[in-house]
């Protein structure tokens, strides 16, 4: 059974990895639909699951070869003007990563352990991806390297 807990329940430290996946959901994919929130929020906590990094903010945050993984981090840093503009949205967005945080485990992978998306209207180029499924503007792929272990720890 799923457990119940408030983004105010929560650790400093706890708070902080959520705050990472939440921002990572609203600058991605804020206007997609919710099971495209859910998409990119696997996506980001598979990828931790898979080795990328030791937690949802080293992910979030990570770069290969000087291109950051997650687009609108780049942006970010770039000092480009990347603000929550609709906090109704961010807080939907919010109480969605706390409950993926604290459920995970118990939560449906609507990627079916993807660890890769692109917009539709991108052409990456990517070779010896599996495409899983696109969901909204995205298409979600699984690399044949990646192993998810549901049971990790990721925060």
């Amino acid at each position: 059974m799923p457990l119940k807990a408030t983004y105010s329940e929560l650790t400093a430290d706890t708070q902080e990895q959520v705050r990472c996946l939440a921002q990572n959901i609203y600058f991605e994919a804020a206007h997609e639909p919710v099971e495209g929130w859910k998409a990119v929020g696997f996506v980001t906590v598979n990828r931790v699951q898979s080795g990328y990094g030791e937690d949802i903010c080293a992910v979030v945050k990570q770069k290969t070869n000087g291109t950051c993984q997650f687009t609108w981090y780049c942006e970010r840093i770039a000092e480009k003007d990347l603000t929550i503009r609709d906090r109704r949205l961010y807080n939907e967005i919010l109480d969605l990563a706390t409950n993926m945080v604290v459920n995970y485990d118990k939560m449906k992978d609507v990627t079916d352990g993807s660890t890769y998306y692109h917009a539709t209207y991108v052409q990456p180029g990517w070779t010896k991806m599996e495409k899983v499924r696109q969901i909204g503007n995205h298409i979600f792929y699984r690399s044949k390297r990646d192993r998810i272990d549901r049971n990790k720890e990721f925060i």
